[in-house]
């Protein structure tokens, strides 16, 4: 085995942070100052405590390990996410590759069903070649952003956009789950896959939204029928990311996905927000729609998904 689990982080892992913060070479960009706040090694070893947090690092190199990697257990112990993978001494990467492979298959022996990796990485971790032969699917994803500031507010006449109650947790949880039904991306999104983890989304994002007043969830209501949601948050300094954009497969091309994105973009502006983020995929048609409404694309890269399941007797 080439990996130890652990609850601490590598003594090389602050350094690296700030190496990553000066050099601007994270996926963010001319962006990255907005994420300050998050590369900070005190949020993370806040984040090592959850029960629901695994870390893995070099077995050999416990001190000042080469690969870092953070995944989050769902709470039925079947699904591994991986959200931090990185290479904290980029010019040795001689055990990533072994690591990885040993990983991957220590999940497959604890009867893992899923594993998802949906984080940008270096070109250069040649991560297609490693991940491919072992059954995960890759699906190209796009990071892009919007300027709020530089974007005129457009007003919206009898507009029926309402904020998700907890009364409407019901409704709105069928229009994402309807919008996602057909789409070959929603390996990567548990949320509209699963009633449970979609359900608990939706309730704290409205529990944020009561303790902040920060607009995380509208709702399209027409005839008192959900159907289009936008789920949405506070990232960064003065940045939101857009979670999702749903829209009942009923009622599309009559505009309520503009509505709804034009609207919570009004909304936030008015939050003091300079900057939407979000995530999607290539082969998403509402690319076309964040297209004509000032999205930027800032990055491409392949995600990764594997269903155990598949492989199980």
């Amino acid at each position: 085995m080439t990996f130890i689990l652990t609850k601490e982080l590598p003594q090389n892992f602050n350094q690296y942070l700030k190496t990553l913060v000066q050099n601007q070479t994270y996926y963010f960009g001319k962006y990255i100052n907005e994420f300050l706040p998050l590369f900070n090694s005190r949020n993370y070893t806040l984040l090592l405590q959850s029960p629901f947090i695994e870390c893995f690092q070099n077995f050999s190199l416990e001190k000042n390990p080469s690969v870092f990697i953070i995944s989050y257990r769902d709470k039925y112990n079947t699904r591994r996410q991986i959200t931090l993978l990185e290479c904290l001494e980029i010019n040795n990467t001689d055990n990533f590759e072994s690591m990885i492979k040993d990983l991957i298959q220590s999940w497959k022996r604890q009867q893992i069903q899923e594993i998802i990796l949906d984080i940008p990485l270096p070109p250069s971790l040649f991560l297609d070649k490693i991940l491919c032969p072992l059954s995960f699917k890759c699906i190209p994803r796009i990071i892009m952003v919007k300027e709020v500031s530089e974007s005129k507010s457009l007003e919206v006449k009898h507009n029926p956009i309402f904020p998700i109650s907890f009364e409407d947790i019901s409704p709105a949880l069928d229009c994402l789950l309807s919008a996602y039904q057909n789409t070959p991306w929603k390996s990567l999104h548990p949320e509209v896959r699963n009633d449970y983890e979609g359900y608990e989304i939706i309730k704290n994002l409205i529990n944020i939204q009561q303790d902040t007043e920060f607009p995380t969830c509208i709702q399209n209501k027409l005839n008192n029928q959900c159907v289009g949601i936008l789920l949405g948050n506070l990232i960064g300094v003065q940045s939101a990311c857009l979670i999702h954009l749903a829209v009942h497969p009923s009622y599309r091309r009559q505009g309520i996905a503009t509505l709804l994105l034009q609207h919570w973009s009004n909304l936030i502006r008015e939050k003091g927000i300079k900057n939407i983020f979000l995530w999607t995929h290539l082969s998403n048609p509402a690319l076309k729609l964040y297209l004509k409404e000032q999205f930027q694309p800032l990055h491409i890269y392949p995600a990764f998904y594997c269903n155990l399941r598949k492989e199980m007797p």
